[in-house]
């Protein structure tokens, strides 16, 4: 499984291109539902939590994944 790092936490956490996330002890972190289908983690960084949906984490790490629907939008 292909993993990149989350973009401001390098170091920390990594995503794969299915959505999971994990940290530096290589724990995969559960993951919330809001509003019935956003999908979102919370991450931990310089003593505070951020919360990130987990589509905004997969394209800006797999942005060609996400390419195509950006052309159909046009």
């Amino acid at each position: 499984m292909d993993w990149k790092t989350v973009k401001g936490f390098e170091g920390l956490y990594w995503i794969n291109s299915k959505g999971d996330i994990r940290n530096v002890h290589g724990k995969i972190l559960a993951q919330t539902t809001l509003d019935g289908d956003l999908k979102v983690v919370d991450l931990y960084g310089n003593g505070q939590r951020v919360r990130k949906p987990i589509k905004t984490l997969l394209i800006e790490a797999y942005p060609e994944l996400f390419m195509e629907d950006m052309e159909n939008e046009k």
